[in-house]
């Protein structure tokens, strides 16, 4: 049986999401400009349960805000 593009896509998305870890400590510096964008883009496409639940995302780059947050 030979592998098809979308058994390929599936495996390296099941990998990814094996690879995933929660984060428990920030990093100081800020993100590049350019990631950002493709940061959100991802998350606005990661449903959650079953799209039901409505998701905002919020970007601040202020640290005092960040630190009353």
């Amino acid at each position: 049986m030979t592998d098809s593009p979308t058994s390929d896509s599936a495996s390296a998305a099941t990998g990814l999401l094996r690879g995933l870890r929660t984060v428990r400590q920030l990093r100081p510096d800020a993100l590049p400009e350019n990631v950002l964008p493709n940061i959100l883009e991802v998350a606005r496409r990661w449903g959650g349960a079953g799209n039901r639940q409505p998701s905002e995302f919020v970007v601040v780059r202020d640290r005092h805000t960040q630190r009353r947050l």
